[in-house]
């Protein structure tokens, strides 16, 4: 199958595929990049389905959400005092 052409079945089945797979798509999308076709089709399914574009900002503004401040990493202390961390490796045999 030539390159193009599976990237138009991607396309397509994308486009036309039903809100639970963009729900996923829209999940996926946040872990690894998806397809050429997967890409484009799941841009035009989110233009005509109102509820997926809703869901795909929303996803949008929890990931952003869950992103730390600038800065804010040097301000966070150590989750483990030195000592607790010692002797937890001291019983592990690390």
């Amino acid at each position: 199958m030539s390159g193009m052409f599976r990237q138009f079945l991607l396309f397509w089945r994308a486009a036309n595929a039903q809100c639970k797979s963009h729900s996923k798509m829209a999940s996926m999308r946040r872990d690894h990049a998806l397809e050429p076709g997967e890409q484009v089709g799941h841009r035009v399914h989110l233009v005509m389905c109102r509820g997926c574009r809703r869901y795909s900002e929303q996803m949008n503004q929890v990931s952003s959400l869950m992103q730390p401040a600038p800065g804010d990493s040097a301000k966070v202390p150590n989750a483990m005092p030195p000592d607790v961390r010692e002797r937890l490796k001291a019983k592990l045999g690390s």
